[in-house]
């Protein structure tokens, strides 16, 4: 299971190296260069977000979600109680 989130793709700057694989094509993702850690999402679908893991941060704090999308792919043991819109895929549907 995994958290990502959504950011302005021009607002995303890299300190370390980041391995991009293309995955599929208009689809690619980054990879930490030193340790494979999964970084970043980006997709010609959203040309101007880039999508972030949320462990990737050093600070998730700062961040507040505004909404939950993939929400009906959730595990069946993971409880979500809070009043944000739930959406059952992804930000187009």
């Amino acid at each position: 299971m995994t958290s990502f989130f959504g950011v302005p793709r021009a607002s995303v700057a890299w300190t370390g190296d980041v391995a991009i694989f293309v995955s599929s094509p208009g689809n690619e993702r980054g990879y930490c260069g030193t340790c494979g850690s999964q970084m970043v999402f980006r997709s010609d679908r959203w040309p101007d977000e880039t999508h972030l893991y949320a462990l990737s941060l050093d600070d998730l704090a700062q961040f507040k979600p505004e909404a939950h999308y993939h929400y009906a792919e959730r595990v069946p043991w993971l409880v979500i109680d809070d009043d944000l819109p739930k959406h059952g895929g992804s930000a187009d549907g």
